[in-house]
Protein backbone atom coordinates (compact mmCIF):
# COMPACT_ATOMS: atom_id res chain seq x y z
CA UNK A 1 0.00 0.00 0.00
CA UNK A 2 1.55 3.37 -0.77
CA UNK A 3 1.58 5.88 1.34
CA UNK A 4 -1.04 7.98 -0.13
CA UNK A 5 -3.45 5.38 -0.10
CA UNK A 6 -2.32 4.34 3.87
CA UNK A 7 -3.14 8.69 4.52
CA UNK A 8 -6.72 8.13 2.68
CA UNK A 9 -7.79 5.21 4.93
CA UNK A 10 -7.28 7.24 8.69
CA UNK A 11 -9.64 8.29 9.45
CA UNK A 12 -8.84 12.18 10.36
CA UNK A 13 -5.26 13.08 8.83
CA UNK A 14 -3.68 15.94 9.96
CA UNK A 15 -2.82 18.05 6.86
CA UNK A 16 0.07 20.79 7.15
CA UNK A 17 0.76 23.13 4.57
CA UNK A 18 4.22 24.68 4.10
CA UNK A 19 5.18 27.52 1.51
CA UNK A 20 8.38 29.16 1.87
CA UNK A 21 7.66 32.98 1.74
CA UNK A 22 11.00 34.30 2.59
CA UNK A 23 10.66 36.43 -0.49
CA UNK A 24 7.26 37.67 -0.25
CA UNK A 25 6.76 41.05 0.52
CA UNK A 26 5.69 41.93 3.57
CA UNK A 27 2.40 43.15 2.75
CA UNK A 28 1.52 39.70 0.83
CA UNK A 29 2.93 37.86 3.64
CA UNK A 30 0.39 39.37 5.93
CA UNK A 31 -2.31 38.98 3.66
CA UNK A 32 -1.82 35.40 3.76
CA UNK A 33 -1.86 35.06 7.43
CA UNK A 34 -5.08 36.96 7.15
CA UNK A 35 -6.76 34.52 5.00
CA UNK A 36 -5.75 31.97 6.99
CA UNK A 37 -7.02 33.24 9.67
CA UNK A 38 -10.05 33.48 8.40
CA UNK A 39 -10.22 30.03 7.05
CA UNK A 40 -9.62 29.33 10.70
CA UNK A 41 -12.73 31.03 11.69
CA UNK A 42 -14.87 29.88 9.22
CA UNK A 43 -13.90 26.27 9.86
CA UNK A 44 -14.87 26.56 13.48
CA UNK A 45 -18.57 27.38 12.84
CA UNK A 46 -21.24 24.99 13.18
CA UNK A 47 -22.63 22.87 10.82
CA UNK A 48 -27.00 24.16 9.59
CA UNK A 49 -28.07 20.50 10.53
CA UNK A 50 -26.52 21.06 13.78
CA UNK A 51 -28.80 23.33 15.89
CA UNK A 52 -32.57 23.80 16.45
CA UNK A 53 -34.22 27.02 15.36
CA UNK A 54 -34.40 29.87 17.51
CA UNK A 55 -37.42 31.20 15.81
CA UNK A 56 -36.26 32.64 12.64
CA UNK A 57 -38.30 32.06 9.75
CA UNK A 58 -37.52 32.89 5.81
CA UNK A 59 -40.34 35.37 6.39
CA UNK A 60 -38.76 36.95 9.41
CA UNK A 61 -34.90 37.25 7.96
CA UNK A 62 -36.31 38.98 5.25
CA UNK A 63 -38.06 41.20 7.01
CA UNK A 64 -35.08 41.92 9.07
CA UNK A 65 -33.11 42.71 5.64
CA UNK A 66 -35.28 44.78 4.34
CA UNK A 67 -35.52 46.97 7.68
CA UNK A 68 -31.77 47.04 7.84
CA UNK A 69 -31.48 48.03 4.20
CA UNK A 70 -34.13 50.83 4.73
CA UNK A 71 -31.80 51.86 7.50
CA UNK A 72 -28.83 52.47 5.29
CA UNK A 73 -27.58 49.11 6.54
CA UNK A 74 -26.80 48.00 2.66
CA UNK A 75 -23.47 46.41 3.71
CA UNK A 76 -24.43 44.70 6.22
CA UNK A 77 -27.37 42.62 3.93
CA UNK A 78 -24.59 42.23 1.56
CA UNK A 79 -22.26 40.81 3.76
CA UNK A 80 -25.31 38.70 5.51
CA UNK A 81 -26.16 37.00 2.24
CA UNK A 82 -22.30 36.88 1.44
CA UNK A 83 -21.84 35.00 4.60
CA UNK A 84 -24.76 32.15 3.99
CA UNK A 85 -23.48 31.52 0.59
CA UNK A 86 -20.58 31.08 2.21
CA UNK A 87 -21.86 28.15 4.71
CA UNK A 88 -22.43 31.19 7.82
CA UNK A 89 -19.06 33.12 7.51
CA UNK A 90 -17.67 36.09 5.88
CA UNK A 91 -14.43 37.52 6.23
CA UNK A 92 -13.29 40.91 7.03
CA UNK A 93 -11.84 41.44 3.68
CA UNK A 94 -15.02 40.17 1.77
CA UNK A 95 -16.75 42.82 4.09
CA UNK A 96 -14.07 45.66 2.81
CA UNK A 97 -14.69 44.18 -0.31
CA UNK A 98 -18.41 44.35 -0.25
CA UNK A 99 -18.51 48.02 1.22
CA UNK A 100 -15.85 49.26 -1.07
CA UNK A 101 -14.34 50.22 1.87
CA UNK A 102 -10.19 51.66 2.61
CA UNK A 103 -8.32 49.52 3.82
CA UNK A 104 -7.65 51.48 6.89
CA UNK A 105 -10.90 51.42 7.76
CA UNK A 106 -12.18 50.33 11.09
CA UNK A 107 -15.00 47.77 10.90
CA UNK A 108 -15.78 47.97 14.84
CA UNK A 109 -20.09 48.36 15.24
CA UNK A 110 -20.32 47.00 12.34
CA UNK A 111 -23.07 44.64 13.54
CA UNK A 112 -24.29 47.39 15.41
CA UNK A 113 -27.48 47.77 12.78
CA UNK A 114 -28.61 44.44 12.80
CA UNK A 115 -28.19 44.13 16.55
CA UNK A 116 -30.86 47.30 16.93
CA UNK A 117 -33.10 45.57 14.51
CA UNK A 118 -33.10 42.10 16.03
CA UNK A 119 -33.74 43.66 19.14
CA UNK A 120 -36.98 45.89 17.60
CA UNK A 121 -38.05 42.47 16.34
CA UNK A 122 -37.69 40.99 20.07
CA UNK A 123 -39.87 43.66 21.81
CA UNK A 124 -42.65 43.53 18.99
CA UNK A 125 -42.97 39.78 19.62
CA UNK A 126 -41.93 38.87 16.62
CA UNK A 127 -38.76 36.71 17.45
CA UNK A 128 -38.28 35.10 20.84
CA UNK A 129 -35.85 36.59 23.65
CA UNK A 130 -33.72 34.07 22.87
CA UNK A 131 -33.37 34.19 19.00
CA UNK A 132 -29.51 34.08 17.53
CA UNK A 133 -28.61 37.26 16.68
CA UNK A 134 -28.49 37.83 13.08
CA UNK A 135 -24.97 38.86 12.37
CA UNK A 136 -22.18 38.07 14.73
CA UNK A 137 -18.28 39.48 14.88
CA UNK A 138 -15.60 37.10 15.18
CA UNK A 139 -12.37 37.21 16.58
CA UNK A 140 -8.86 35.29 16.40
CA UNK A 141 -9.27 33.48 19.12
CA UNK A 142 -5.49 33.27 20.00
CA UNK A 143 -5.14 36.69 20.23
CA UNK A 144 -4.35 38.65 23.31
CA UNK A 145 -5.75 42.45 23.97
CA UNK A 146 -7.32 44.12 21.61
CA UNK A 147 -8.16 41.90 18.29
CA UNK A 148 -9.31 43.11 14.88
CA UNK A 149 -12.70 41.00 13.83
CA UNK A 150 -11.72 38.03 11.39
CA UNK A 151 -14.92 38.39 9.88
CA UNK A 152 -19.00 38.11 10.87
CA UNK A 153 -20.83 35.16 10.87
CA UNK A 154 -24.56 34.21 10.89
CA UNK A 155 -26.33 31.74 12.62
CA UNK A 156 -26.71 27.89 10.58
CA UNK A 157 -30.13 28.64 10.76
CA UNK A 158 -30.20 32.09 9.02
CA UNK A 159 -28.00 30.18 5.96
CA UNK A 160 -30.99 27.71 5.72
CA UNK A 161 -33.80 30.17 5.18
CA UNK A 162 -31.25 32.55 3.17
CA UNK A 163 -30.17 29.77 0.91
CA UNK A 164 -33.46 27.24 1.11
Amino acid sequence: MSDTNMTLAMPSPAIQITVDVTQWPEHLRQRLLAVARDLQAEVALPLPEDLESTGWTKELVEEALTALTASGAGVQVKAIRRAAENGGFVSRSEVYELGDYPSGRSLRGFSRPSNRIVQTMRESGKLPEDAAELLETQYDPNGKGYRPTTGFSVPPEIVKHLLG
